[in-house]
């Protein structure tokens, strides 16, 4: 989290300066999550961008919708964040990037952790995602193959795993990924 953390920090340390030069207002960072506020990012966001001289209410504002894990509540709650016309939105999961897809329009939209953006249909590809879609994605079980490829590239005498997980269906992305890397 703490990496999702920084990402986050930096990107929004990209999108709001060109925005203070432009206009004498305060700019304003929508953050849509599924947490309950005990487990919000809004707190260590806030004190990441302090550390950066962004101060919540002075030189940036935030605005916070949760769905409390009802993300059938996800669709009001984006119109709600669009309707603010934010400069940027920040999306905590993969729920709140994928009830954004559609409808965020031309806001960026800033990522904390979504699984798979690109099975989503938010971005094109990870290297070079495209649109207004940016952050970070989750590794999934499609990159176990990658994984176990740097393990035996780190640890050349690696000959076996032990891997307790529900296995994947067979031929998908998944279960090509472990076959080849083995």
């Amino acid at each position: 989290m703490r990496l999702a953390l920084l990402w986050l920090t930096f990107a929004l340390a990209v999108f709001v300066p060109p925005l203070l030069a432009q206009e004498a207002r305060v700019p304003l960072v929508a953050v849509l999550e599924t947490d309950p506020p005990e487990e919000s990012i809004v707190p260590a966001l806030r004190e990441s961008l302090h550390d950066l001289h962004y101060v919540d209410g002075r030189n940036i504002r935030f605005e916070v919708r949760t769905s409390v894990r009802q993300n059938e509540r996800l669709p009001n709650l984006v119109k709600e964040i669009v309707a603010l016309k934010p400069d940027v939105i920040v999306s905590k999961n993969s729920a709140t990037t994928l009830a954004l897809k559609d409808r965020a329009g031309t806001i960026p939209v800033v990522m904390v952790v979504t699984f798979d953006p690109i099975g989503l249909g938010v971005v094109q590809s990870l290297a070079r995602p495209g649109g207004t879609f940016t952050g970070l994605s989750s590794s999934g079980r499609e990159h176990f193959g990658k994984r176990i490829e740097l393990l035996k590239e780190f640890f050349p005498g690696f000959r076996r795993l032990f891997l307790l997980s529900t296995p994947p269906a067979s031929g998908s992305p998944e279960s090509r990924s472990l076959r080849t890397a083995f």
